[in-house]
């Protein structure tokens, strides 16, 4: 009897034990974009470099963004509707026109949208954006997430010195810096030796899960 006593007490204690604590991330910070050009003016592509039906790339270095979109409790979220916008390597901002669209020249479009897949993964080829007057190299993002407010920040590149003299930048502490930062590696697939960026964003709050 005692035995059996002592056998019920441990139970709870093991099942208890097996259940994990769950698993949080912390959001990563708004930085304020510019110039958001508007849904409809977006190209839906995520190649800035080469609009739809155009043989030649515009010239520049050559970016490939890598972005993972998670929520709070590091879930992937599928599904959203993630748009790019920047300047371009000269720095102007400009979203491809209409007569830009019919010719056959190479131009930078400007913006691009795309959608995150199952694992949250959201990718743009892009050019290395101009840096302006007081302001770092920078790529702006738009996230609308099903279920979730619209989600806007931007994004700088890891090391590049001229980080330092940006107003917004410099006011993040350095935990969130890392949160908006770009990890830069060479592009080894690309022939014209360009460059990955590639960083984490979570968004917060909690998205819902799929259903079927």
């Amino acid at each position: 009897m005692r035995a059996l006593l002592a056998l019920l007490l441990l139970v709870p204690a093991v099942a208890s034990a097996q259940v994990a604590p769950p698993q949080m991330c912390a959001a990563s910070p708004r930085i304020p974009t510019m110039s958001y050009p508007g849904a409809r003016s977006i190209p839906t592509s995520n190649d800035l470099t080469r609009y739809s039906g155009k043989s030649v790339a515009a010239e520049g270095q050559r970016l490939l963004v890598q972005l993972r979109l998670r929520d709070t409790r590091c879930v992937p979220i599928q599904g959203a509707i993630v748009e790019l916008w920047q300047v371009n390597p000269f720095g102007n901002f400009r979203i491809i026109g209409a007569s830009e669209k019919a010719n056959p020249n190479a131009v930078f479009s400007g913006a691009g949208r795309t959608y995150s897949d199952n694992n949250g993964g959201a990718q743009f080829i892009t050019l290395f954006p101009a840096a302006l007057k007081n302001q770092a190299p920078r790529i702006h993002v738009r996230i609308k997430a099903p279920n979730m407010p619209v989600y806007d920040t931007t994004l700088y590149f890891e090391n590049d010195v001229r980080n330092t003299n940006d107003a917004a930048y410099k006011r993040l502490s350095a935990d969130a810096r890392r949160g908006v930062e770009l990890k830069m590696e060479p592009w080894v697939n690309d022939p014209n030796a360009g460059f990955i960026g590639a960083t984490e964003i979570i968004l917060p709050g909690k998205a819902r899960y799929r259903s079927y």
